[in-house]
Protein backbone atom coordinates (compact mmCIF):
# COMPACT_ATOMS: atom_id res chain seq x y z
CA UNK A 1 0.00 0.00 0.00
CA UNK A 2 1.52 3.30 -0.95
CA UNK A 3 1.96 5.70 1.71
CA UNK A 4 0.35 9.25 1.45
CA UNK A 5 3.59 10.76 0.17
CA UNK A 6 4.10 8.45 -2.70
CA UNK A 7 0.60 8.82 -3.68
CA UNK A 8 0.82 12.87 -3.56
CA UNK A 9 4.23 12.29 -5.63
CA UNK A 10 2.26 9.78 -8.35
CA UNK A 11 -0.06 12.72 -9.05
CA UNK A 12 2.39 15.53 -9.23
CA UNK A 13 2.19 16.92 -5.98
CA UNK A 14 5.60 18.06 -3.72
CA UNK A 15 5.15 16.18 -0.64
CA UNK A 16 4.77 18.89 1.73
CA UNK A 17 4.43 18.32 5.51
CA UNK A 18 1.01 20.28 5.09
CA UNK A 19 -0.29 18.41 2.23
CA UNK A 20 0.55 15.41 3.55
CA UNK A 21 -1.47 16.53 7.03
CA UNK A 22 -4.56 17.70 5.44
CA UNK A 23 -4.72 14.48 3.12
CA UNK A 24 -4.50 12.38 6.15
CA UNK A 25 -6.95 14.42 8.00
CA UNK A 26 -9.61 13.34 5.12
CA UNK A 27 -8.46 9.79 5.01
CA UNK A 28 -8.80 9.54 8.94
CA UNK A 29 -12.24 11.55 9.15
CA UNK A 30 -14.98 10.13 6.95
CA UNK A 31 -17.14 13.21 8.18
CA UNK A 32 -16.75 15.48 5.11
CA UNK A 33 -15.31 18.14 6.72
CA UNK A 34 -14.86 21.36 5.04
CA UNK A 35 -11.55 23.74 4.28
CA UNK A 36 -12.18 25.77 7.48
CA UNK A 37 -13.02 22.57 9.48
CA UNK A 38 -9.33 21.08 8.12
CA UNK A 39 -7.93 24.25 9.40
CA UNK A 40 -9.17 24.28 12.95
CA UNK A 41 -8.34 21.14 13.51
CA UNK A 42 -4.85 21.37 12.03
CA UNK A 43 -3.70 24.70 12.71
CA UNK A 44 -1.83 23.54 16.61
CA UNK A 45 0.03 21.27 14.99
CA UNK A 46 0.87 23.16 11.87
CA UNK A 47 0.73 26.96 12.58
CA UNK A 48 2.75 28.42 10.06
CA UNK A 49 -0.39 27.00 7.32
CA UNK A 50 -2.54 29.00 6.24
CA UNK A 51 -6.44 28.78 5.55
CA UNK A 52 -5.92 29.64 1.79
CA UNK A 53 -3.16 26.77 2.26
CA UNK A 54 -5.99 24.42 2.96
CA UNK A 55 -8.23 25.44 0.13
CA UNK A 56 -5.10 25.58 -2.33
CA UNK A 57 -4.10 21.95 -1.39
CA UNK A 58 -7.62 20.78 -0.96
CA UNK A 59 -8.33 22.80 -4.87
CA UNK A 60 -5.09 20.59 -5.55
CA UNK A 61 -6.28 16.92 -4.32
CA UNK A 62 -9.69 17.42 -5.92
CA UNK A 63 -7.91 18.09 -9.20
CA UNK A 64 -6.04 14.57 -9.48
CA UNK A 65 -8.34 12.97 -8.15
CA UNK A 66 -7.28 12.26 -4.41
CA UNK A 67 -10.61 13.67 -2.92
CA UNK A 68 -13.92 14.03 -4.00
CA UNK A 69 -15.70 17.80 -3.84
CA UNK A 70 -19.22 17.74 -2.34
CA UNK A 71 -21.57 20.60 -2.00
CA UNK A 72 -24.50 20.06 -0.10
CA UNK A 73 -26.21 23.51 -0.05
CA UNK A 74 -23.82 25.35 2.50
CA UNK A 75 -21.58 28.32 1.79
CA UNK A 76 -18.44 26.17 1.33
CA UNK A 77 -17.71 22.95 0.23
CA UNK A 78 -17.04 19.48 1.88
CA UNK A 79 -14.11 16.92 0.85
CA UNK A 80 -14.14 13.03 0.95
CA UNK A 81 -10.93 11.70 0.61
CA UNK A 82 -12.97 8.34 -0.04
CA UNK A 83 -12.65 8.10 -4.21
CA UNK A 84 -14.78 5.10 -5.32
CA UNK A 85 -18.10 5.43 -6.37
CA UNK A 86 -20.48 5.79 -3.56
CA UNK A 87 -23.41 7.44 -2.99
CA UNK A 88 -24.12 10.17 -0.13
CA UNK A 89 -27.04 11.06 2.12
CA UNK A 90 -27.12 14.40 3.36
CA UNK A 91 -29.30 15.81 5.90
CA UNK A 92 -31.49 18.81 4.72
CA UNK A 93 -31.14 20.66 8.24
CA UNK A 94 -27.71 20.24 9.95
CA UNK A 95 -25.71 19.27 6.70
CA UNK A 96 -24.31 16.10 8.14
CA UNK A 97 -23.35 13.84 5.29
CA UNK A 98 -22.77 10.35 5.27
CA UNK A 99 -21.43 7.74 3.17
CA UNK A 100 -23.76 5.11 1.49
CA UNK A 101 -21.50 2.28 -0.06
CA UNK A 102 -24.07 0.26 -1.22
CA UNK A 103 -24.24 -0.96 -4.70
CA UNK A 104 -25.92 1.57 -6.33
CA UNK A 105 -26.95 0.44 -9.59
CA UNK A 106 -26.75 2.91 -12.50
CA UNK A 107 -25.91 1.23 -15.36
CA UNK A 108 -28.95 1.12 -17.16
CA UNK A 109 -29.43 5.24 -16.73
CA UNK A 110 -25.87 5.39 -17.79
CA UNK A 111 -26.39 3.35 -20.85
CA UNK A 112 -29.32 5.65 -21.67
CA UNK A 113 -27.60 8.76 -21.12
CA UNK A 114 -25.36 7.95 -23.36
CA UNK A 115 -27.40 7.25 -25.86
CA UNK A 116 -29.81 9.98 -25.51
CA UNK A 117 -27.22 12.71 -25.74
CA UNK A 118 -24.38 11.08 -27.56
CA UNK A 119 -22.14 11.94 -24.66
CA UNK A 120 -19.42 9.46 -23.24
CA UNK A 121 -20.38 9.37 -19.26
CA UNK A 122 -17.04 9.41 -17.26
CA UNK A 123 -18.35 10.31 -13.82
CA UNK A 124 -21.43 10.18 -11.93
CA UNK A 125 -22.33 11.42 -7.87
CA UNK A 126 -25.12 10.51 -6.48
CA UNK A 127 -26.77 12.38 -3.22
CA UNK A 128 -29.85 11.21 -1.46
CA UNK A 129 -31.91 13.87 0.65
CA UNK A 130 -33.48 13.81 4.03
CA UNK A 131 -33.98 14.54 7.60
CA UNK A 132 -31.81 13.07 10.23
CA UNK A 133 -33.49 11.01 13.07
CA UNK A 134 -31.65 14.33 15.42
CA UNK A 135 -33.15 16.94 13.24
CA UNK A 136 -36.41 15.09 13.12
CA UNK A 137 -36.72 15.18 17.18
CA UNK A 138 -35.98 18.82 17.08
CA UNK A 139 -38.79 19.56 14.82
CA UNK A 140 -41.31 17.22 16.64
Amino acid sequence: MKTIAEKLNSKNLKATPQRIAIYDYLIQNRNHPNAETIYAALKTEYPAMSLATVYKTVASLRDVGLVQEINVGEDSFRYDAFTDDHAHVICRHCHKVYDYEQNVDVAQSVREIESRFDVAVDACKMFFYGTCTECAKKKA
